[in-house]
């Protein structure tokens, strides 16, 4: 049997939680996806999230991913699949030693 997992066609990019975009806080939620044989997402759960408040604002987004399948012998299959989503700030300023 040959096979191929599903990988992400088009992503839609998370709402960053603005109580931690206003305190500088990045992080990531890892998640687990269910993806049904037609690529889209149908079931979503954390396995793991640097803040709890990154987990709803992951978990909506990927809801609106979609994929290209995995297959089975060339045949669409629905398959779970791990996907990381980071919360990164652009341009965080670093903190430097004569503001400390």
């Amino acid at each position: 049997m040959v096979s191929q997992d599903a990988y992400v066609l088009e992503t839609v990019k998370p709402d960053y939680p603005v109580s931690m975009l206003q305190r500088g806080i990045q992080g990531r939620t890892l998640l687990k996806l269910r993806v049904s044989s037609s690529g889209e997402v149908d079931a979503v759960q954390v396995v793991a999230t640097t803040n709890k408040a990154f987990s709803e604002a992951a978990m909506k987004s990927v809801k609106h991913w979609y994929f290209e399948p995995g297959k089975a012998d060339g045949v669409p299959i629905s398959q779970t699949v791990l996907v990381p989503v980071d919360f990164v700030i652009e341009d965080l300023p670093s903190v430097s030693i004569a503001s400390l």
